[in-house]
């Protein structure tokens, strides 16, 4: 059901704001997608025109928002705005609300989609003049390629697509990309070409088909001549008799190719002197070599140590990445990426020149073959093994005697083509070369080598494609899963909605604190949940069933009214649902972007996620909720310098601000790290009090009024977060004196759950207030008056606190009790360090309890949260990492972990707690 106050005046005398952010123009139009339409606000998907118009990728055409816009009134399903060159899952991966920096948790093949996601992400973000979106996709991709080199080397099996490569290529030219891009794309295309041979890995040919799909792609020089070279290369290296021609261009390469002088340079000005001996070793191991091998007139000596510059580059970059990252001297990284793109400077130049040849060779035989017109088929007989196969045609030749090609005679009008190109006679072999855009026929051959005597011979049809060197198998696409897609848009009308992007009409007008906010109601509302969550009296979520009917009637006028939260919390609940990568605030969201926070930065940050996770549970958003508390948890237990910075603003923090945090963690993971968070703030405020100016230790007392007061409920109950009145305000109303209103701002009034029942926090707020003394600033000028009587009873009364208190007989001992000593998930080591430092504490601690001195076993009893939270730090990294236990059962061995004996003196202590939280209460009711 609705809330019960969700209604706005109908006076059209009242006027509200709108929000400036979350108010959204009626800009959603319909485009359509390779036969997919997609309904979007065009705001979202589409920026302003660019200054300079971005490199053409394939027949992608730019399109802004300023051609978007007139289109948008008059577009629908049958008359959709068509975007050309994208497939239908490119506009999915750039409408992604919330991208992470997740790659660290994943590997292989799912490393790669990663990887294609933010490459897709990049290219329509730069075509559709989204330009921070393009700058945080690159950096993403600059990101990957820093910090998983050996996952994305490792992870080439059969994952990575011809369309995939040809898009992260374009995408990084001339960009800061390139540098690591180009070197992997160049060892991919060499492990997989490489490694072909080998007939047990169907992973190695598939990847050779995507080979051959880029060098066809790019075949044409003017498209990619860096690309071409590098493939062109490698498949001259493996000794394909298609590439005859060729072949006999490179045998010295050194006089072939003018890029040849950088290897025989010195890298004695790159670098610094420590780095410097490191960066000649590597060049040494990778490329020493290599220059002092060519030139020794061998067929394909040269063409081979050339094809191995493509792995070699990658090696290089790699290592050189491992030297620039342990040295601290900026000058030195400076000059060490200079190198890295001089080194890959040179390597482009000399595939461009390899590119050049091939150019010329093809120009040579298209003009020769058209003036034979020769037409006809080949036959084909499998040679052994992957690479034979994949690699050439070959033809059983008679024995014959014959050894060389030269000694075959022809026609003359086409001697000097069958000699130069066609025809090469090895041993038992005849190896045929089928040039561009020409098809031998089976009996122009026949009767060519029959003269010879070579006679008939058995053979079969096979349509060697119109590429020189590359086999039927291998140019028929049907075979290659990951061959380009074909992105022509279909003619017909009959187009599918897509699941996920086609939005629904859904939008809504919402006043939120006096502010009109304009939204997708499915964006902010979540279905009705099988268990309602437990909220506090009067309050009543709100589910997308509750605001669905009341959609067509919201306006300006009528907006559909949400209470119990701010503006500025619904802003920042906004912000998690439509913030996208690039946008000034999406660091707040990512993952550790706490890291990158300090001060006070920190708390709002902290502030944030509480802001988010407290509406979600009330609009059921559970895994907006669950996301929100996984940041906060990442907060207080992924880093110690974290929690002790925000415990350092002390003084900062509010009452209302814990309070929150504290209701909002019950019954999940973050309940154990937020109460030893506050019991670290409250104990730090309390002991500091002796400071005049101190506001921290006010917040502790407020805590303490907050949760005691009888009929705080009664004063909640009903009152509008939108509400005029300060919570200060309203609190300060309540205990009739000025509360604590320092400069961090308060949030709302908690909504989550009744704060009352926490005898846990009272107990130990109580404790630390007696703990204080009469003569404390706290006792005189924080506690009222029945406050004070009651820790003046107190202070009589817990003398002797181990007889007072039955809860701590059993576990305040010298020696640790049967619990901690029986301890079955530790191995013998780590169990001695738990139980040495449990000796250690309540040995002393026990010595000193019962001296009879008023307020001594309280201050020693209120140690025991010190002791818990150095135990826990101490604990888990002295066992961190221990693979000594070996299990009964499963005769394997596991890592120990303190968990058990933790959780055991935690109960412990929120029983002692609780039982301190009644003698109070008990204290309060004859006082």
């Amino acid at each position: 059901m609705p809330p019960p106050d969700d209604s706005a005046s109908s006076s059209n005398e009242i006027k509200y704001k709108r929000d400036t952010k979350y108010y959204t123009p009626d800009d959603t139009g319909i485009f359509l997608v390779q036969d997919v339409l997609f309904k979007v606000h065009a705001t979202r998907a589409f920026g302003p025109r660019r200054t300079s118009t971005p490199q053409p990728i394939k027949d992608m055409t730019p399109m802004y928002i300023e051609d978007v816009q007139p289109r948008l009134q008059g577009s629908n399903d049958s008359n959709p705005i068509i975007i050309h060159g994208v497939t239908a899952e490119q506009p999915g991966d750039k409408d992604h609300s919330i991208i992470t920096d997740r790659t660290r948790a994943y590997q292989g093949g799912q490393l790669i989609s990663i990887c294609a996601l933010y490459t897709d992400v990049a290219i329509l973000a730069r075509f559709f003049g989204t330009v921070d979106l393009e700058a945080w996709a690159i950096k993403a991709l600059q990101s990957m390629f820093k910090n998983h080199l050996n996952a994305l080397a490792n992870s080439t099996s059969c994952k990575w697509t011809t369309d995939a490569i040809l898009r992260l290529r374009a995408l990084s030219r001339d960009t800061a990309l390139e540098c690591p891009v180009m070197p992997f794309i160049e060892y991919f295309i060499y492990t997989s070409l490489e490694d072909v041979a080998d007939p047990f890995s169907p992973d190695n040919l598939c990847n050779a088909y995507t080979c051959i799909d880029l060098y066809n792609a790019v075949k044409k020089p003017d498209i990619d001549p860096e690309l071409l070279g590098c493939i062109f290369l490698k498949l001259l290296s493996l000794g394909h008799p298609a590439l005859y021609a060729a072949q006999v261009r490179f045998v010295d390469a050194n006089t072939e190719l003018k890029k040849l002088g950088w290897l025989n340079e010195t890298l004695a000005f790159f670098g610094c002197d420590t780095c410097r001996p490191k960066l000649m070793t590597v060049w040494e191991r990778y490329f020493g070599d290599l220059g002092q091998g060519l030139g020794s007139n061998l067929p394909l000596k040269d063409v081979s140590l050339l094809s191995q510059v493509a792995n070699n580059h990658w090696m290089l970059y790699k290592k050189f990445k491992g030297v620039l990252w342990g040295c601290f001297s900026y000058e030195c990284m400076i000059s060490i990426n200079a190198l890295l793109g001089k080194i890959s400077n040179n390597i482009r130049e000399l595939y461009e020149e390899v590119a050049s040849v091939f150019k010329e060779i093809n120009e040579a035989e298209a003009k020769f073959m058209n003036k034979l017109k020769i037409k006809a088929w080949v036959p084909k007989v499998q040679k052994e093994g992957h690479a034979k196969y994949l690699l050439g045609n070959g033809y059983p030749a008679p024995s014959t005697g014959i050894g060389r090609a030269g000694c075959i005679q022809a026609a003359p009008s086409s001697s000097d083509f069958w000699t130069a190109n066609v025809l090469s006679l090895r041993s038992d072999w005849l190896v045929a070369h089928p040039t561009s855009n020409t098809q031998l026929s089976v009996q122009e051959i026949l009767d060519h080598v029959t003269k010879l005597g070579f006679g008939d011979s058995n053979h079969h049809r096979a349509n060697l494609g119109a590429d020189p060197g590359i086999p039927y198998h291998l140019t028929n696409s049907t075979n290659n899963q990951n061959s380009r897609m074909d992105h022509a848009v279909s003619s017909t009308t009959a187009y599918s909605r897509d699941a996920k992007y086609y939005l629904p009409d859904d939008s809504g007008v919402f006043l939120v604190d006096n502010t009109l906010f304009k939204l997708h109601a499915t964006q902010v509302f979540g279905p009705r949940p099988v268990l309602v969550p437990k909220l506090k009296k009067g309050i009543v979520p709100t589910y997308i069933e509750d605001i669905i009917p009341r959609l067509p009637d919201s306006s300006d006028g009528t907006p559909i009214v949400l209470p119990y939260i701010t503006a500025k919390q619904f802003r920042n609940y906004l912000l998690a649902i439509t913030c996208r990568p690039g946008d000034e605030n999406y660091s707040k969201i990512d993952r550790y972007g706490y890291i990158m926070c300090h001060g006070e930065q920190l708390q709002d940050l902290y502030t944030l996620y509480v802001d988010i996770a407290t509406p979600a549970q009330l609009f059921g958003m559970i895994k907006l909720e669950d996301w929100a508390i996984d940041k906060l948890h990442f907060m207080l237990k992924g880093s110690s310098e974290t929690v002790k910075e925000l415990i350092s603003l002390a003084e900062k923090w509010s009452a209302s601000t814990l309070l929150e945090l504290r209701t909002l963690s019950r019954n999940t993971k973050l309940e154990r790290p937020v109460l030893s968070f506050i019991q670290r703030l409250i104990s730090l405020n309390l002991h500091d009090a002796t400071r005049s100016d101190f506001l921290g230790s006010y917040t502790s007392v407020d805590i303490f009024n907050i949760i005691k007061a009888s009929d705080y409920q009664s004063t909640q109950v009903g009152v509008s977060a939108s509400n005029s009145v300060s919570f200060i305000d309203r609190l300060q109303s309540l205990m009739g004196y000025p509360t604590s209103n320092n400069s961090a701002p308060f949030p709302n009034p908690l909504i989550l759950s009744e704060p009352g029942d926490d005898s846990v926090l009272l107990g130990y707020i109580f404790l630390n207030v007696l703990s204080l003394g009469h003569r404390s600033r706290i006792w005189s000028g924080r506690i009222n008056r029945k406050d004070k009587a009651i820790l003046y009873a107190a202070q009589v009364q817990f003398v002797d606190a181990l007889t007072e208190f039955q809860t701590l007989k059993k576990w305040v001992v010298p020696d640790p009790p049967r619990e901690i000593t029986s301890l079955s998930t530790l191995c013998p080591e780590c169990k001695d360090i738990i139980i040495n430092s449990w000796k250690s504490f309540f040995g002393e601690f026990c010595q000193k309890m019962g001296s009879g001195l008023p307020l001594k076993d309280v201050s020693l009893l209120s140690q025991i949260a010190d002791f818990h939270r150095k135990s826990e730090e101490e604990w888990e990294n002295k066992t961190r990492g221990c693979m000594n236990f070996l299990t009964a059962k499963s005769l394997s061995f596991k890592l120990c972990t303190p968990e058990e004996p933790l959780k055991f003196l935690d109960l412990n202590m929120q029983k002692f707690y609780e039982e301190v939280a009644f003698r109070y209460k008990m204290l309060a009711e004859y006082k």
